[in-house]
């Protein structure tokens, strides 16, 4: 993926709101094609859907969009306990998690590996690992009851 950081060019007849704009827009474009390419954060999930129809094959935030696909699992990110958890709802009805570190795994960090069944508030940090985003999904996803 091509970088966007926000290198403000230095000439003076480019207006600057609108070069920020370019950057927003190429950055969003980027996030619809594959999900990636913006910043996770809870301002961002709660304005999904962002965009009609549905959602490109391995979209990470298939959310995103307006349209469900039927698929056999579907991956979301929740708020709750005071964590920010990946989460995939098993054909049980049990849900199994990964926390995000408030967000910081969707976000090129890593998130921790919890006990599948259930969050455990004391002492989470001792058990499990640390995995980023790939892992994390390939997890929630592979996971067979």
């Amino acid at each position: 993926m091509e970088s966007y950081a926000l290198e403000l060019p230095s000439n003076p007849l480019v207006n600057m709101d609108e070069w920020r704009i370019h950057i927003w827009m190429e950055k969003m474009k980027q996030f619809k094609q594959d999900g990636s390419g913006c910043e996770i954060n809870r301002d961002m999930l709660a304005s999904f859907p962002l965009f009609p129809g549905k959602a490109p094959a391995g979209h990470l935030y298939p959310q995103a969009f307006n349209v469900r696909l039927k698929t056999t699992y579907y991956l979301w990110v929740e708020e709750k306990n005071g964590r920010v958890l990946l989460r995939r709802k098993l054909p049980s009805s049990r849900k199994i998690s990964i926390d995000t570190r408030n967000y910081q795994m969707l976000n090129g960090g890593k998130g921790h590996l919890l006990c599948l069944d259930a969050i455990k508030p004391d002492g989470y940090e001792k058990e499990g690992r640390d995995v980023t985003e790939a892992e994390a999904r390939k997890i929630l996803i592979d996971y067979k009851e």
